[in-house]
């Protein structure tokens, strides 16, 4: 069947090549079902007399075909610790671990009408922007003006040059037409992406960041001691133990019954934590920095020697934190402490300020100690630094602005970038993947093979593309 155009076409006159497209879809599809109508009418009269059924072995028969394939995997380990290493001051506590794998990847492929295919692909590995995959292609016959009818996922390219270089992922239609030795393609979409562009100079990169008062690093620093006159605390004394609240990992816990405030108490199932391994210990000061994060309803107990050896308490153990009660926390949790969102900070470059709700700055106000190594924020003065900034009722009364370069070994860019959408620069030169550099499209991280030609000085341009949480957007 050839498709023709509605009579000769005027000078000036508009034709919508989307309603071309369209209407070969609907012929290509209906011509068979209005021929198998028809079929089955002859076929209705020369036999319904002899056997009462309608004969449907026609040429034009749809089809489909669904092939994939889902695995479970289930891995169980479980390490048991025989002898203290030689840095280690106690036996490293046993672990178990469990991970189930599960991988679903579907295949559908099929044919409607003349010259219509369907497919579909569904993989679960894929990064998530590239899991689902959905397109419908006609193919027109050789001396046809429409040549090719394509809707679904659709990769848009621009052969490489001096002056551009484009590359996009596409949900929508693409319309390609020939008649004698002219060309025509019309394409209609919505942007599988979002695009952005990063640049970064060196191995260092500029970041400013505001941070509510109301952000401090909750449930993370705790003060060690129930007397200040009992600092510093002897090294290597403090014994800390957890309970998670969790009864389906207790297999190595230990009940205890410890003490708290007053007359208070509390028995559970306690693990006990490590050095190094669980928390950073400063016996000088007596404070104590979780490596883990520390949830609400967690119960922790501890135990120390001051300077003289004497172990508080005298026996048995006593609480830091029960949960959320108000009691603890305003006693031995330490709310002045913020993280300023990236380490490996340079000093030099370092701005910080703080402003309250109508922008005057109040930052002689405080002292504060930077952790330019990872990135914390110390207040010493006043304590706490912002009153009313904690729970029961937090209100957010002042802001932390912050200014400053950090040293980077890997380059982030946003997560679920769009694979193959990637068009990294390097001093004007554009780069090769898998042989110049690597990419994470889920997290968005990049890394160049050889590091060694970047310099302080070396610009690095990266126009990607990544995809919103909710879909696309017109293009």
């Amino acid at each position: 069947m050839i498709f023709c155009l509605p009579g000769p076409i005027e000078a000036g006159e508009k034709i919508s090549l989307w309603e071309i497209a369209q209407e070969k879809l609907y012929s290509a599809w209906l011509g068979g079902v209005l021929w198998k109508e028809e079929a089955a009418d002859v076929s209705l009269e020369g036999n319904s007399e002899k056997k009462g059924i309608i004969s449907t072995q026609l040429s034009w028969e749809p089809y489909l075909r669904i092939f994939g394939r889902k695995v479970i995997g289930i891995k169980y380990r479980q390490r048991h610790y025989l002898k203290r290493g030689e840095a280690q001051t106690e036996l490293k506590k046993p672990t178990t671990e469990t991970e189930i794998q599960q991988k679903l990847q579907v295949k559908v492929r099929g044919g409607v009408g003349e010259r219509i295919f369907a497919n579909v692909d569904y993989d679960d590995t894929a990064p998530r922007s590239e899991q689902q995959k959905i397109s419908l292609t006609y193919q027109g016959k050789e001396n046809e003006i429409i040549q090719e009818v394509a809707l679904g996922d659709l990769q848009l390219g621009w052969p490489d040059t001096e002056f551009l270089a484009y590359n996009k992922s596409l949900f929508g239609a693409k319309v390609t037409a020939k008649k004698g030795g002219f060309n025509l393609m019309g394409i209609g979409s919505v942007s599988k992406g979002v695009s952005e562009s990063k640049t970064f100079t060196g191995k260092t990169t500029f970041e400013k960041k505001e941070i509510p008062d109301t952000s401090y690093l909750k449930r993370r620093y705790y003060l060690t001691y129930f007397d200040p006159a009992h600092l510093p605390l002897t090294s290597q004394s403090l014994e800390v133990y957890l309970d998670d609240q969790d009864g389906t990992n207790n297999e190595t816990a230990v009940k205890l019954t410890v003490t708290g405030e007053g007359s208070d108490s509390y028995t559970g199932y306690f693990d006990l934590q490590y050095p190094g391994e669980d928390y950073l210990w400063d016996s000088r000061e007596g404070t104590v920095k979780f490596r883990r994060s520390i949830e609400e309803n967690f119960v922790i107990a501890i135990s120390y020697q001051d300077k003289d050896g004497i172990r508080y308490p005298a026996s048995g153990y006593r609480m830091i934190k029960k949960q959320q009660a108000p009691v603890y926390i305003e006693k031995y949790e330490l709310r002045n402490y913020y993280y300023l969102g990236s380490q490996k900070i340079r000093r030099e470059d370092f701005t910080l300020l703080i402003f309250d709700l109508i922008g005057r700055d109040v930052t002689s106000n405080y002292e504060f100690e930077i952790d330019y190594d990872f990135g914390v924020l110390k207040f010493t003065h006043p304590l706490p630094p912002f009153p009313n900034a904690y729970p029961p009722h937090p209100t957010h009364e002042y802001t932390i602005y912050t200014e400053y370069k950090h040293a980077i070994d890997v380059y982030l860019l946003h997560p679920d970038i769009i694979p193959g959408s990637e068009i990294v620069w390097m001093d004007g030169k554009r780069l090769t993947k898998e042989v110049d550099y690597l990419i994470d499209y889920s997290s968005g991280f990049l890394s160049f093979f050889d590091p060694a030609h970047i310099t302080e000085d070396t610009k690095i341009k990266v126009d990607y593309e990544w995809i919103p949480f909710m879909g696309g957007k017109a293009t």
